[in-house]
């Protein structure tokens, strides 16, 4: 029988995340600063223009970005 409240259940060993892991850094917080970033790039995809944009140029590219950056913060 689990009681209600699952933080004062006991986690079996072979459930738990080896130290070092993905998952042990996710537990300690660690991956807040990714989620972000990720949160970020996918607020600059939603713009067609620099999700699909291949310049040769890598100015034209950067300033793409740049724009599309202005515009999600209006």
């Amino acid at each position: 029988m689990t009681s209600p409240d699952c933080r004062s259940t006991p986690v079996p060993s072979s459930a738990r995340a080896p130290a070092g892991s993905e998952r042990a850094d996710h537990a300690l917080g660690r991956s807040r600063g990714g989620h972000a970033v990720e949160c970020g790039i996918s607020k600059l995809r939603r713009h067609r223009a620099v999700a699909t944009r291949h310049d040769k140029v890598a100015v034209r590219y950067k300033a793409t970005v740049q724009i599309a950056a202005i515009n999600g913060w209006s």
